[in-house]
């Protein structure tokens, strides 16, 4: 039996021994069957190139922003030795 293009094996691997039987508490089971339903749509050229760029974008921000705190993590290195050789005197 098919549930959005699923099949069930799919939609309820993840559930454990104890929960059959018992009402879904949560809505993974719809969650995943959308997802199922959702990826399944075959994606064209424009959109991928779309979201190739976005990634690109996304990751030259973020290796920019690790760049940025690389430089205040050694900042703050250069204080703390600083006040530890000012409290202390080494």
């Amino acid at each position: 039996m098919e549930y959005g293009g699923a099949p069930q094996a799919l939609l309820f691997r993840f559930r454990d021994a104890t929960s059959v039987g018992r009402p879904e508490r949560t809505r993974r089971h719809l969650i995943m069957a959308w997802l199922i339903r959702t990826l399944r749509i075959p994606a064209s050229e424009s959109n991928m190139g779309l979201v190739l760029a976005l990634c690109a974008v996304t990751m030259s921000m973020l290796s920019l922003a690790v760049a940025w705190q690389a430089q205040i993590i050694s900042r703050q290195h250069e204080v703390i030795q600083w006040l530890a050789k000012l409290k202390l005197g080494f």
